[in-house]
């Protein structure tokens, strides 16, 4: 596709399923609006001679730099998939692998499952519409002299932190994402946020205020990248890679339990995989990592992946000098286990402020039982 031709850019709406955004630039003018599902046809009659690029969430997908030797030609990439699924430590089923740079002798690469591209297009494809690009949204947000950058996005925070690197964060989660990112990255220069940065962000460097999807869209006629260019199916989980697969999920909600989103599948590199494992040291610190996975395993194997994440976004912030030293999931009926650990005034100021999200209950043994609210 030219990048000179007109472009409808789109983003499913977070509250609602069946709703999009959606914008055009024009020379002089800008037209957008929302659209429901099924008048997707309508948009396309409308602008029959235009391209439909389709914003998505940075968070569905796994994004690495891989070392590929030799040419990064076709050939030359067709053990891209097995080498990513090494560095993911993990396989998914009917994974789809997409280049996106090349580096020397590494290669930028995104990795996600053919039915996630099968249900964002499917709704396109319904309405007559071939998608021309699929597009992450954080590779959208404009880097300055390299400096991470953040933005109002979504009902969260839209955060890019390398060229190939981005977040989806929740606002709950915000702060404890960007705390284990400046330790990940202390020379990193500052965060520029467009707009007020968040209270506990004093050292976020203000940008002009700027309108989320007019900004991406802008970005968007410059940039080429699209998860639909390039791609090589894997497919098929040998039986010797399901505990690799059991121990990836382990990871992608523990990254969601850290703030980085609950549908990222052990997420973006080598340096935060590594982050992980310290974050899981530092809130776990009594606790060996084969119970955590299997904890989670029992979750997945409940299908309450959905609402565990639910809960995790529902946490509210503890005070500080507080942790949650040691917590258990339960989906039927939903209920949270958690033992809290720090000096009694600050135990004490976290229970009232649990008790304003959850219906709680003290245990014998000391823990606190979150039991769901009306609001969940």
């Amino acid at each position: 596709m030219s990048l000179a031709k007109r472009e409808i850019v789109l983003v499913q709406i977070a509250a609602s399923e069946s709703r999009y955004a959606w914008i055009r630039r024009q020379t002089d003018s800008t037209l957008r609006g929302e659209v429901e599902v099924d008048e997707l046809g309508t948009l396309a009659t409308r602008f029959a001679d235009d391209a439909f690029c389709l914003l998505v969430s940075v968070a569905t997908l796994a994004i690495h730099r891989v070392h590929v030797p030799g040419r990064h030609d076709a050939p030359g990439l067709r053990a891209l998939p097995w080498l990513l699924e090494e560095k993911l430590g993990a396989a998914m089923q009917d994974m789809v692998t997409v280049p996106l740079a090349s580096e020397g002798q590494f290669v930028w690469a995104a990795a996600l499952e053919q039915a996630q591209l099968t249900r964002w297009q499917a709704p396109f494809l319904a309405a007559g519409i071939r998608l021309a690009r699929i597009v992450p949204d954080a590779l959208l947000l404009p880097m300055r002299d390299g400096a991470p950058t953040a933005l109002r996005w979504q009902g969260g925070w839209l955060l890019r932190t390398g060229r190939w690197q981005g977040a989806q964060v929740d606002e709950n989660w915000l702060s404890v994402w960007a705390d284990a990112w400046r330790r990940e990255a202390p020379d990193a220069p500052a965060t520029g946020c467009y707009g007020d940065a968040p209270p506990d962000r004093p050292e976020w460097q203000t940008l002009p205020q700027q309108d989320a999807l007019a900004l991406l869209a802008q970005e968007a006629a410059h940039s080429r990248v699209s998860l639909l260019a390039e791609r090589m199916p894997r497919r098929g989980l040998c039986a010797w890679r399901r505990p690799l697969y059991a121990a990836g999920v382990a990871l992608a909600l523990l990254f969601a339990w850290q703030g980085l989103s609950g549908w990222q599948l052990a997420r973006q590199n080598d340096e935060l995989n590594q982050q992980l494992q310290r974050l899981f040291r530092q809130r776990f610190p009594d606790r060996p990592l084969t119970n955590w996975q299997a904890e989670v395993r029992r979750a997945t194997n409940q299908q309450a992946r959905a609402g565990l994440t639910q809960w995790m976004s529902a946490l509210p912030a503890l005070p500080q000098g507080v942790t949650i030293q040691q917590f258990s999931w339960k989906s039927v009926p939903p209920q949270l286990r958690v033992v809290l650990a720090g000096e009694a005034a600050q135990l004490a100021q976290a229970q009232a402020v649990l008790e304003r999200a959850f219906m709680l209950e003290r245990l014998r043994d000391g823990s606190l039982l979150l039991l769901p609210a009306e609001s969940l």
